[in-house]
C-alpha cells in the first residue's frame, strides 16, 4: 500500500537527488504506478511544468480521431503550440464527465496504434520541452520521447 506518508518519503529522495540546474525529468512506468501523481507534485515542488504524454492521446482520440484527418489533427496541434495554449488546451480532458473520459480512453488506445501519429506527439513534446524545466510522464517517456532527460525514473508498483 502506497500511503501518503510513502509520497512524501519518495518524494523528500527525488527533490534531493534533482540537480539544481535546469534540467528535463521523464517518469515512465506501468499503469496506475504513480506516474501522473508524484510527476506533478514534482513539477510542483521544482517549479517546472508538467507534460502528461497520455493526455495528448486523450485529447486527439475525443475531440477529433473519428472525424478529423491526421493532416488537420497535426494543423490543431501545431497551431495550439504556436500560441502557446497547447498544454492547457490538453489539460481540458481532465474535465470530462466520467462517461466522456472513459470514451476518450478507449479513443485514445485506438489514436496511440496510429505510428505516424505517435512519433508526431513524441516529437512535439521533444521540442516543448527543449527550454528545459519540465517533468514530462507517460509510457516510452524515458526510452522514445525523452531518451536524453538528465534525470529517468522509471516506477514498477505491484497492484496490492
Amino acid at each position: 500500500q502506497f500511503d501518503r506518508l510513502d509520497f512524501f518519503r519518495v518524494m523528500n529522495k527525488m527533490l534531493a537527488i534533482i540537480p539544481k540546474t535546469k534540467i528535463n525529468i521523464a517518469i515512465d512506468g506501468y499503469t496506475a504506478s504513480g506516474k501522473t501523481t508524484i510527476g506533478k507534485e514534482l513539477a510542483t515542488q521544482l517549479n517546472y511544468q508538467f507534460i502528461d504524454s497520455g493526455l495528448f492521446y486523450r485529447y486527439i482520440g475525443y475531440y477529433y480521431y473519428d472525424n478529423t484527418s491526421l493532416e488537420e489533427v497535426i494543423k490543431i496541434i501545431d497551431e495550439h503550440k504556436q500560441n502557446n495554449q497547447l498544454l492547457t488546451e490538453l489539460e481540458s480532458v481532465n474535465y470530462l464527465n466520467y462517461e466522456e473520459y472513459s470514451k476518450s480512453g478507449e479513443l485514445a488506445s485506438r489514436a496511440s496504434q496510429n505510428d505516424q501519429l505517435r512519433e508526431f506527439i513524441n516529437q512535439t513534446i521533444r521540442e516543448l520541452t527543449k527550454q528545459k524545466e519540465f517533468v514530462v510522464v507517460g509510457r516510452d517517456v524515458t526510452t522514445k520521447i525523452l531518451p536524453d532527460a538528465e534525470v529517468k525514473i522509471v516506477f514498477t508498483a505491484d497492484l496490492e
